[in-house]
């Protein structure tokens, strides 16, 4: 997708599981996600298949309202790189029922009920920003798992200043972000604005 504007609550679903096998590239170019939009990879609700790869590239978005959810398992070996972007979460959500994630979720970039083997997620150059109430610039629900894989953030503004009850980066309590077999969350030159906690 390049240049496109996608907008009024529209859910834009790659759905993994459901796409032919073997190498799978989803590239998002210079979009706009505005009127409460949202982007969403979703993968496998049990074991990925073998068979697949997965990279995902995400430039020069940008939006006003706007959420990009990565939900479920992806396949081993999977490489998410967002940069140059700015995503702003202004008000509520309503999620695709795909995710299986409640309205409640009102953040800018969400990790829910997925695992990462031997993987990667950098963010770089970018802005997380949620302006909603109890909102959070990076939400991780449903449980996440690292196996050997990496969470990047470098260079980042993680924003969330909607009320006392935001954070920069949230964990759910009902969930957990789990790192095993040397898997990393690096966090470099990341600057942090919250009206609430921080990470």
């Amino acid at each position: 997708m390049d240049g496109v504007y996608v907008t009024n609550g529209v859910a834009v679903v790659f759905d993994v599981p459901a796409m032919l096998p073997g190498a799978l590239r989803i590239e998002l170019r210079n979009c706009v996600c505005d009127g409460g939009a949202q982007i969403c990879v979703r993968g496998y609700s049990g074991e990925p298949a073998s068979d697949r790869s997965l990279e995902v590239s995400v430039s020069g978005l940008s939006g006003g309202y706007c959420s990009l959810v990565f939900v479920h398992n992806l396949p081993a070996r999977t490489n998410v790189t967002v940069r140059d972007s700015t995503i702003v979460m202004a008000g509520p959500m309503r999620h695709s029922q795909l995710s299986g994630l409640t309205d409640a979720v009102a953040s800018p970039l969400v990790l829910y009920a997925t695992s990462l083997l031997r993987s990667q997620l950098r963010v770089s150059n970018t802005v997380l920003r949620s302006l909603h109430v109890g909102g959070s610039a990076v939400y991780v629900g449903g449980g996440v798992d690292l196996l050997s894989s990496a969470v990047v953030l470098d260079g980042v503004l993680l924003e969330a200043s909607g009320s006392p009850t935001a954070f920069a980066m949230h964990v759910a309590s009902s969930s957990r972000l789990s790192l095993r077999s040397h898997s990393v969350l690096s966090v470099t030159n990341v600057s942090v604005v919250s009206s609430g906690g921080g990470i």
